[in-house]
């Protein structure tokens, strides 16, 4: 089960972006995470005129590996170390952070 979601608040705790923070912006099959800010590359693309697009130089986000992050919220500074599941009086699931037990997302 992937407990990370797109506009979650993350941290990242390695590599060259070690200590950024930022949001999921997309989730990938292959256990990659797209997270706005961190890890950009500078793409050089050709114009391609029937596209309408210039060429140049492109800053964009690479995808990072989903072990270099962990969970964070923005009212906490320290990062969630685990995360759990509770279920509300009408049935579905919702996801809190395991030691405080303070709900991560509505």
């Amino acid at each position: 089960m992937q407990k990370i979601k797109r506009e979650d608040e993350v941290i990242v705790i390695a590599g060259k972006d070690k200590g950024k923070r930022g949001k999921v912006l997309k989730v990938l099959l292959i256990k990659r995470l797209l997270i706005s800010g961190v890890n950009i590359i500078k793409r050089h693309t050709k114009p391609n005129p029937m596209a309408g697009s210039q060429g140049g130089i492109v800053e964009k986000e690479a995808p990072i590996h989903v072990s270099t992050w962990q969970s964070s919220t923005p009212r906490l500074a320290k990062p969630i170390v685990s995360v759990s599941r509770s279920k509300t009086v009408r049935g579905s699931y919702f996801q809190v952070d395991a030691k405080s037990r303070r709900r991560l997302r509505i």
